[in-house]
């Protein structure tokens, strides 16, 4: 006799089926984790899965996508404080702009 799974927590089937569809996406468990809980404290926990199930998870993969956005624009604008930071220190000299960065050289 094949050995039975464990009993499903009630609710943790449903976020399953949301990791197991938005990781083929290219969305990270942890971020789909995040993104599905605070949905579900907006739209009230015993409800919030039908908007977040309904059109193959419309709702859940425009929050994903926001969510990225946001990080890619932190982590930009990060990276621009650093090189400005460094060419104030002079161990960097700006010498140009490429379409969406900056073209840098170290210092003579």
């Amino acid at each position: 006799m094949a050995p039975r799974r464990r009993p499903l927590k009630k609710g943790e089937s449903r976020m399953n089926a949301a990791l197991d569809a938005m990781t083929p996406l290219g969305f990270d468990k942890k971020l789909v984790h995040q993104t599905v809980n605070k949905l579900l404290k907006v739209y009230d926990s015993s409800e919030g899965w039908g908007f977040i199930e309904d059109g193959a998870y419309h709702l859940l993969i425009d929050q994903l996508l926001e969510a990225q956005q946001q990080t890619q624009q932190q982590d930009h604008h990060f990276h621009i404080d650093q090189l400005l930071e460094a060419q104030q220190q002079d161990q960097l000299m700006i010498c140009g702009y490429l379409t969406g960065g900056i073209v840098v050289r170290p210092d003579p």
